[in-house]
């Protein structure tokens, strides 16, 4: 999953937080929104120019 991942790249998530937010729907949706706001930023970035 994304928590797996980004602990890979040195983000300290332990186990409990993997599976906290695997029963936690708000966190999965939290990171959603974030990567829409980010993926959005980017849009509009390109758009600008």
């Amino acid at each position: 999953g994304k928590l797996k991942a980004m602990r890979t790249l040195g983000v300290p998530y332990t186990d409990e937080d993997i599976a906290g937010a695997r029963d936690s729907v708000q966190g999965k949706s939290e990171m959603d929104a974030l990567v829409a706001y980010l993926q959005g930023l980017g849009t509009a970035i390109k758009n600008k120019r």
